[in-house]
Order: structure tokens, then sequence, then C-alpha cells
């Protein structure tokens, strides 16, 4: 018999950057629910030295970048998080959306390292440019 392996690098850190991210926000509430449920399981199928590994590259982005470029307003919100995979780019989006802003972030797991790549919008400016258009 041949044993599968359902390990997914990729979807297990995009899993690890949605929570580790979620930890630091005041409350958090996600709502593509199946799609975490499946990062999860991908997450959940790592060996443990590979998720500490997975969390402490979150961690270190979130405390030497996001923290310091981000409104602290942002933090202390309830926000909603809406994951949006991007077949095209082998990834998973993940928008935290709170009352005046919205964090962008996407992630790629390359092993050692790891390239995560954040947006921060203004909902203010959202509401502006559709009432322009």
């Amino acid at each position: 018999m041949v044993k599968i392996k359902f390990a997914n690098n990729q979807l297990a850190f995009e899993y690890a950057l949605y929570m580790i991210t979620s930890s630091y926000f005041k409350k958090t509430s996600c709502i593509t629910s199946l799609l975490e449920k499946k990062l999860f399981l991908y997450y959940n199928e790592q060996k443990s030295n590979t998720q500490y590994h997975m969390e402490d590259l979150c961690i270190r982005h979130i405390e030497q970048e996001l923290l310091h470029n981000i409104p602290k307003s942002l933090w202390n919100e309830t926000v909603k998080v809406r994951l949006i995979k991007h077949p095209n780019q082998n990834c998973t989006e993940i928008q935290f959306i709170g009352e005046s802003y919205i964090l962008r972030l996407k992630g790629t797991y390359c092993g050692k390292t790891a390239k995560i790549e954040h947006e921060i919008w203004s909902t203010k400016q959202l509401v502006r440019r559709k009432k322009e258009k």
C-alpha cells in the first residue's frame, strides 16, 4: 500500500500566517471557514518542528514590519478575516477587514525563509472611490 503525503508546506504556512496574525487583533472571525479548515488540515500534517519554524517566521515579520507600520487602532479592532485563493499565483490572500482599515497579507514559504507581503488599505478611501464612479 502506498502512503499518500498530504502535507503541503505552502498551504500550511498560509494557515500559520493567518493564525499568528489573528492573535494580534482584539478579536477575529473568519468568514471563509471552509478554506480555513482546509489550510488547518495541511498545517496539522506538518511535523511540530516545521510548525514552530513557520510560526517563528510569521512572528518575526509581524514584530519587525507590521507592528511599526500599521496604525495601532487596527490592532484594537474586531476584524473579519477573508481567505482568498489565487490559483494563478499559487497562494492565498489573507484579508483582515476592520472598521477603518483592511490589512492584506500574502506569504510564500521557501523552506528556511519566507517572503511575506503586506498592504494596508483605508476603507474610507475605498468608499470614496466607489462614490466617485
